[in-house]
């Protein structure tokens, strides 16, 4: 017996599946990235930004489907705030180019999910650095 939709919503929890699958298998490479990001940016001291700006950060990436829109963002933010993004920015940016973009293999989707972890294990490790945690 066909039941209408349920073929549709069948390949919707494969698709979805596969995503979750293939974002478990980036997981690490995205920790790794994260962190040296932020080690390259800040070094051993603390960052210049807050934590509310890197939530902002993933606000904005959470609320869009486009990774331009979120660079967009970034750029914004360094011309307002040019002493906390200045040097933070313009890395990061390169990053989402470079690692996101270019390298992660995938529809946009994936892509976006995987920026999206990215600046969560950003929020993360910033918490961490801004305890004094080596």
């Amino acid at each position: 017996m066909n039941i209408p939709g349920r073929e549709t919503a069948n390949k919707e929890d494969i698709g979805g599946l596969k995503l979750r699958n293939q974002l478990e298998q980036k997981k690490d490479e995205l920790v790794i990235l994260a962190e040296g990001l932020w080690d390259e940016t800040w070094g051993h001291g603390k960052s210049e930004m807050k934590n509310a700006q890197y939530r902002n950060l993933l606000n904005a990436a959470l609320s869009t489907q486009s990774i331009e829109e979120v660079v967009n963002f970034i750029k914004y933010q360094i011309g307002r705030h040019n002493r906390e993004w200045g040097k933070f920015g313009p890395l990061l940016i390169t990053r989402i180019q470079d690692q996101i973009q270019t390298k992660v293999k995938g529809n946009n989707e994936f892509k976006m999910a995987s920026l999206r972890l990215l600046l969560g294990y950003l929020i993360r490790y910033n918490e961490f650095k801004s305890q004094g945690m080596q």
